[in-house]
């Protein structure tokens, strides 16, 4: 995700947000970085002069190759710092953790408590794939209404649209027309603080205009059950390579499917065993059991 983009989901975020009755502030994408060396900047300079009033300060960080969140919580001096990459271990960004530390005392003097995303009920892992921006996003939003966590990484293609969309309806691209005015109507009621959580009420509704094929259909909850299930298997998973690939790239794969039969094609979607007895475990809890269209194999 470039950081622009993100800043306008920001943008979006924070309008949602206070129309909840709650107050945040959201970092620019682009400052954050300036925080750490050689530049060195004091983050105080760019908050706000009520900083410490607010109910959420949100700040987005990146690291090369990697977007990571750290939320304050003023009234209850709570420091989250959240990583779907690192649910278990707890934090990727280490070059940031003092200096975020410093910034919550000088806000607010004294004893800070500390959250991290395995504390967090719930908090999805990404165990694959390059959804980090969208991953931050969801974070940003959930814990700032206080929602409880819906979704999984399955669900990321589903919530790049539903950004899309939304960034289409609020920053008058005119040219759309009448081809979003539903996700318009949709978009708006998110913004007066209507739809909370977001993400539920327009999945199916992704599903009905994406008309995706089976393969990829299955895709998602055959993915799912491999996550949740992983502790149940001897070796090695390898998802299929179709879910690291961008939005035009998979689109070209489906139509190379669907056009010429390419058969190299369908091997993007074959989830790679390390044993056999974990594959044949695999087909008969998702093939047979849940009649899902999967592929798999494993490495001799």
């Amino acid at each position: 995700m470039e950081s622009t983009i993100g800043n306008g989901c920001f943008e979006l975020i924070t309008k949602i947000v206070q129309s909840k009755g709650i107050s945040i502030y959201i970092e620019n994408l682009y400052v954050t970085r300036t925080w750490l060396a050689p530049y060195g900047c004091d983050p105080l300079q760019s908050f706000p002069t009520d900083a410490q009033r607010m109910d959420i300060i949100v700040l987005p960080l990146w690291t090369p190759g990697h977007f990571q969140l750290c939320v304050l919580k003023p009234p209850k001096r709570e420091i989250l710092f959240l990583d779907p990459l690192y649910t278990k271990a707890g934090f990727g960004g280490q070059q940031y953790v003092s200096l975020l530390r410093n910034l919550a005392v000088k806000l607010i003097p004294g004893q800070w408590s500390e959250k991290k995303s395995f504390d967090l009920k719930g908090f999805p892992s990404q165990d694959y794939g390059v959804d980090c921006g969208i991953f931050m996003l969801m974070s940003a939003l959930y814990v700032a209404l206080d929602a409880p966590f819906d979704y999984t990484i399955s669900d990321m293609p589903y919530l790049r649209k539903w950004w899309c969309l939304l960034l289409m309806e609020n920053f008058d691209l005119r040219s759309s027309g009448k081809l979003f005015a539903h996700w318009r109507e949709e978009a708006k009621a998110v913004l007066e603080g209507q739809h909370v959580p977001i993400f539920r009420l327009k999945k199916r509704k992704f599903q009905e205009v994406s008309q995706e094929p089976a393969v990829v259909e299955d895709l998602r909850p055959a993915v799912q059950w491999v996550v949740q299930n992983k502790a149940l298997f001897r070796g090695h998973v390898t998802m299929p390579k179709y879910l690291s690939l961008n939005q035009g790239d998979q689109q070209r794969v489906l139509r190379d499917m669907s056009e010429e039969e390419d058969t190299g094609a369908r091997d993007l979607f074959l989830f790679v065993f390390q044993f056999a007895e974990d594959m044949e475990l695999f087909l008969k809890a998702c093939a047979d059991e849940q009649g899902l269209r999967v592929s798999a194999m494993f490495d001799m």
